[in-house]
């Protein structure tokens, strides 16, 4: 592998692992990152990877994220990933937030905090961003301190479907109707021929082309 001699192993390792953790979903991290086989020998190198990962993958939150902030120190000595430790630490958090809300339909903001080892406001405040962003289809009960899945009523979709379907036949109709009046009313563009300068004839309609179509 020629990039090897460009960049140590061990830094393939770190930014594999890094930014795999802040782009990819529960099943990519496990394919591209822990099950694959050309990544394995760098993560060899670099056991506490592995172990961050794995944490993850496992839906350990609380654990993956206090060694993230183990090594974070040294994250921002890399001199590639130093400008970017930061905003991938808030990816990686915020989509920790999304998988562990998935399963419910409802939880509690102490709940969710306990699992993170973080404080409630602190959860709030990035379940908040989240909501806010679109990233999480859910709302937040501050009444009763609970994040609320958002239920998209099916019924509503089936009845969108049927009135998108419903245009494009309208559609089809109109189209096909107008076909079937210039073929009774023999509205026919004759084909241009070639004069013997090489120009195109104008092109020549048949007498019964002025007929008006109903």
């Amino acid at each position: 592998m020629y990039f090897l001699q460009f960049i140590p192993a061990a830094d393939v390792a770190l930014y594999a692992v890094i930014t795999g953790l802040a782009c990819f979903s529960r099943s990519a991290l496990r394919s591209r990152v822990l099950a694959n086989t050309n990544l394995r020998p760098f993560l060899d190198l670099e056991p506490y990877l592995r172990d961050i990962v794995r944490a993850f993958h496992d839906s350990q939150f609380k654990t993956g994220l206090e060694l993230l902030a183990k090594y974070e120190a040294c994250l921002l000595l890399d001199i590639h990933l130093a400008h970017h430790v930061k905003a991938l630490v808030h990816s990686i958090r915020l989509g920790a937030i999304q998988a562990y809300f998935a399963p419910f339909a409802s939880v509690s903001l102490s709940r969710m905090a306990a699992a993170f080892g973080w404080h409630e406001d602190y959860m709030q405040a990035a379940v908040a961003e989240l909501v806010g962003s679109g990233m999480l289809k859910a709302r937040i009960d501050s009444a009763k301190g609970v994040l609320v899945a958002r239920m998209q009523d099916p019924r509503v979709e089936t009845s969108k479907n049927a009135l998108d379907e419903g245009k494009k036949m309208q559609k089809r109709a109109v189209a096909n109707h107008l076909r079937m009046k210039l073929m009774q009313n023999d509205l026919v563009v004759k084909p241009a021929r070639r004069s013997g300068g090489g120009r195109d004839q104008q092109l020549q309609y048949d007498d019964r082309s002025t007929t008006q179509v109903d």
